[in-house]
């Protein structure tokens, strides 16, 4: 962040007019560096917002876990008279997830072509379905893929799979593992989210043979790692890793 902040002074410094471009840009950098605060100031700095300045704004609520808040904005931007897009619903119903705000998602997701007249497209499907799926709804999301216009992806059945995680619903997980890897044969990711729902009930025999089958098939997950800056310095952490000084 400190690079996207000194990237910002110079822009006041230089007196430039924050342009909806440069004011998206901003609002987005603040928001994925963990600072809604400052996005807030630059999203309320300005007077001209356009569609991707809005929606910029409500990801921002959305990623920090703001489910309200983003769908109080997106009334306000209907107030403003700013047409909402595609890209503003995928936030929109994001902001519904985490939540578990289930009702505001089908209310969104069922007013998007008739009211909006924004076609809904995978990402949004995809969305409808973690929103279903988190909240342990497993019954309807299954129903509601049947139901899609368009052919399910394989975002579509990884958000349905990880709700069988959450939920530890092993029949319908081998069964939505199954249809994800017709899509992607090597997505080791669905093996290993399969992997993870036999471990969490106990099903160990299952984990073995799971395991046993990615490696003589040579699959391997990449490690996930995450960062974060602590005073101008950049740390990484891999899973699983104690090679951190302050670890």
């Amino acid at each position: 962040m400190d690079v996207g902040e000194w990237i910002h002074e110079n822009i006041k410094k230089q007196r430039m007019k924050l342009n909806c471009h440069l004011t998206t840009s901003l609002i987005g950098m603040y928001s994925k560096c963990g600072n809604l605060e400052k996005a807030l100031d630059v999203f309320h700095s300005v007077e001209r917002r356009d569609v991707f300045v809005w929606s910029s704004m409500i990801a921002g609520l959305a990623m920090h876990g703001r489910g309200r808040a983003a769908i109080d904005l997106f009334y306000r931007m209907h107030e403003a008279k700013v047409k909402p897009n595609a890209v503003t619903f995928t936030n929109v119903l994001c902001a519904c997830s985490h939540p578990g705000l289930v009702e505001e998602g089908r209310m969104f997701f069922n007013q998007m072509e008739p009211v909006y007249g924004v076609v809904p497209g995978v990402k949004h499907y995809a969305c409808m379905v973690d929103i279903l799926g988190r909240a342990g709804l497993l019954e309807e999301p299954v129903e509601f893929i049947e139901k899609m216009l368009i052919t399910p992806s394989a975002s579509v059945w990884g958000a349905l799979l990880g709700a069988c995680k959450i939920h530890e619903n092993v029949e319908l997980g081998e069964q939505v593992c199954s249809q994800l890897l017709e899509l992607e044969p090597e997505n080791v990711g669905a093996l290993v989210l399969l992997s993870n729902i036999y471990a969490k009930t106990g099903k160990w025999d299952n984990v073995s043979e799971l395991r046993k089958h990615m490696r003589v098939f040579g699959l391997q997950k990449e490690r996930g790692w995450s960062s974060m800056e602590v005073n101008g310095t950049l740390h990484k952490f891999l899973a699983a890793d104690n090679s951190h000084p302050l670890s």
